[in-house]
């Protein structure tokens, strides 16, 4: 069969099983072009465990991971992202050496073809990483590959306690970067951090603070003009709570006219209730640039947002790019403001004026069914465009999506 079938077959009858690992398992034990093609997509992601305290190495830990790959060594140079977790217990001593850290070490210096490393916990019921409680070596170890030339992505999802960003700044090939709930507190750095040599330009960024303290962090890291260059950032995604928020406006402002000239792509979530904080009555009114390609907008239909929604849009200059909008969009049917707030025919005259847009996604999130009364010939013109697509979230115990 191999001299009969050219290699691009076998790739795509592989490629059609990517995230079916039995189907996958199950033809890399066909012949040794199956195995080896398969192979390739069983390990280009996997993850490693922090040790800790815990007695037995789990799925993920550095045992575990040598034990697997050290009869086939030719396994590690498959692994392109690396997940960086915990195993489910802090470290409690602060930078003791544990049992697995030098597996640990040893098989995270064995990646050299990394081109992500992701930061993520186990579950929100488990503690966050302790930076600070790492030894010294691991920490070296870490920070040695997430400045690896071939990695281009970083993400932190609500793992690391104490962890400074300004350890980044010689992570030179980082192009997309992603900081979900970063620790607003975190003890000095040791060393003074001189500016790279070269900038990080970054190309994607996304961010979400959920702590009222955390966001000043992320905004002064990446406004940092000696170590961080936002010239090539093509694509933004910010999303704040409304905790943050009022501390937050000025930055969020800021950013969004440094990177105006070069985004293509937007997505921004408003908080909820934005207008009715204590201290603060204004919220962000997006200026979109005419280059703008994608534009995706999260806000919650209560404390003004669907007004709020049509006085961003409205902003749109004439000659806006704009080709594709998604509207994510928190509705609760028993709002009493709701039927005066919404102008589903003002949204329909907004979208379909713009010339180049193609595609216009809405998603509703809503708890009860007689959402579906209010929606009965939803935005006319751009149906008859052909343009539309209406996906309803019925948030109820069997999570149902309905799709128009």
């Amino acid at each position: 069969m191999k001299a009969r079938l050219p290699l691009e077959l076998f790739s795509a009858i592989v490629d059609c099983l990517q995230r079916d690992f039995a189907a996958l398992q199950s033809v890399s034990t066909v012949s040794s072009t199956f195995r080896s093609l398969a192979q390739r997509k069983i390990f280009y992601e996997v993850s490693l465990s922090i040790p800790s305290s815990t007695e037995q190495p789990n799925f993920g830990s550095a045992e575990v991971l040598l034990e697997h790959l050290g009869e086939s060594l030719h396994l590690v140079d498959y692994v392109r992202r690396l997940n960086i977790t915990d195993d489910g217990s802090t470290r409690q001593m602060n930078a003791f050496t544990m049992q697995g850290d030098d597996a640990f070490i040893h098989i995270l210096s064995s990646f050299k073809h990394l081109s992500a490393i992701i930061f993520r916990r186990r579950s929100n019921d488990v503690s966050k990483i302790i930076w600070a409680n790492l030894p010294l070596s691991m920490q070296t170890a870490i920070l040695e590959s997430l400045r690896c030339p071939t990695v281009v992505r970083i993400e932190i999802l609500d793992t690391l306690h104490d962890f400074h960003l300004k350890l980044l700044v010689e992570s030179r090939a980082l192009e997309h970067l992603k900081v979900f709930d970063l620790d607003g507190w975190s003890p000095p750095l040791q060393f003074k951090i001189s500016p790279p040599a070269q900038k990080m330009a970054l190309k994607s960024l996304e961010l979400r603070e959920t702590s009222p303290f955390s966001g000043g962090k992320v905004f002064g890291f990446i406004s940092d003009p000696e170590s961080v260059d936002l010239s090539q950032l093509t694509s933004l995604r910010v999303e704040i709570n409304s905790l943050s928020w009022p501390l937050l406006i000025n930055e969020t402002e800021a950013l969004l006219r440094k990177v105006s000239c070069s985004l293509k792509r937007l997505h921004y979530s408003r908080p909820s209730h934005a207008r009715h904080h204590y201290f603060y009555s204004s919220t962000l009114d997006l200026s979109i640039p005419s280059h703008l390609e994608c534009l995706r907008i999260s806000t919650n239909l209560a404390g003004n947002g669907f007004p709020w929604l049509i006085k961003s849009l409205g902003r749109l200059p004439p000659c806006s790019r704009i080709n594709t909008i998604k509207l994510h969009l928190k509705l609760d049917i028993h709002v009493p403001s709701y039927p005066r707030d919404i102008d589903w025919a003002a949204l329909d005259t907004l979208i379909c004026t713009l010339p180049n847009i193609r595609s216009c996604h809405i998603y509703i999130q809503t708890a009860t069914r007689s959402i579906l009364r209010m929606l009965g010939g939803l935005l006319p013109s751009a149906q008859s465009k052909g343009i539309l697509r209406v996906t309803i979230w019925l948030c109820s115990a069997t999570q149902q999506s309905l799709v128009f």
